[in-house]
């Protein structure tokens, strides 16, 4: 469990005008992640499933998705390779509770910009998510922070 401390990094970066579709169906992962991002000045859409959150990029088009690999109705490498087939432009962080190598190749295979491991630490993501969300372009530069 993190610190309640440890989330509480205000204003490092300023994401203000920027939106992040967070795909997590664990209530406390997906609040975690909202408070971390919020204190960014991000807007935070959240999907805690893979068919939803495919619909929300068809429709509104997020900056930046952080994917959860482990979803219902429709999992998180799956979601990757429909979202990239419409909207390659969008920049999508995998993140899952799985160091396994293989899961970390299939997400990259589909599409995914990243992947960081859980438990997500403050400094492990934000450099990343600022990296993309800065790029107008998201390039398939793959970073790794495997803990």
């Amino acid at each position: 469990m993190q610190k309640c401390s440890t989330i509480t990094m205000n204003n490092l970066y300023n994401w203000k005008k920027k939106t992040i579709l967070i795909v997590e169906d664990d209530d406390p992962s997906f609040l975690y992640l909202s408070v971390l991002f919020k204190n960014q000045n991000a807007d935070i859409v959240r999907s805690s499933d893979g068919l939803d959150a495919f619909f929300i990029c068809m429709t509104s088009s997020p900056d930046l998705v952080i994917m959860d690999i482990r979803l219902p109705i429709l999992n998180g490498v799956d979601t990757i390779k429909l979202i990239k087939k419409y909207h390659p432009h969008i920049p999508i962080i995998s993140i899952t509770a799985s160091v396994m190598i293989e899961e970390q190749k299939n997400c990259t295979q589909a599409g995914s910009d990243a992947f960081v491991a859980k438990p997500v630490l403050p400094n492990d993501i934000l450099p990343v998510v600022d990296y993309f969300l800065m790029n107008v372009q998201a390039n398939h530069t793959v970073f790794n922070s495997v803990l």
